[in-house]
């Protein structure tokens, strides 16, 4: 059975969403602004800026973001999966066989007399 949105939920779901919304055009008119400010600034200072190069620049700047957010998710699975090896190994040196009842009951047994030992220690 698929849950039913009440028109309350709806309606605060609407509204938070026009919320994050404003708030990211606010946001890309401050930013805007910011350019416009520092172009104007560097023109009355003598500088120019040949504009008609920004397409080509920020194409090979947006590929180069991409890459680097690539490497870096590369990077992170390969420490997650080094973790995860690192578990699997002390666990297995552990004597413990995730795949035991007696094992999962037994973690269980240790993780409620912790939750009391610390309960009665307050």
């Amino acid at each position: 059975m698929t849950p039913q949105i009440t028109p309350e939920q709806l309606t605060q779901l609407m509204t938070g969403l026009r919320i994050r919304i404003d708030a990211a055009n606010s946001q890309l008119v401050q930013l805007g602004l910011l350019v416009e400010y520092l172009y104007e600034n560097l023109e009355k200072q003598g500088m120019t800026m040949p504009m008609q190069e920004f397409p080509t620049w920020a194409e090979a700047r947006y590929k180069e973001i991409q890459e680097q957010a690539k490497k870096a998710v590369e990077e992170g699975q390969g420490f997650a999966k080094e973790m995860q090896d690192d578990i699997t190994e002390q666990i297995k040196n552990a004597g413990i066989d995730l795949n035991d009842d007696k094992a999962t009951e037994t973690a269980e047994t240790a993780e409620t007399a912790e939750k009391t030992e610390v309960e009665a220690e307050e």
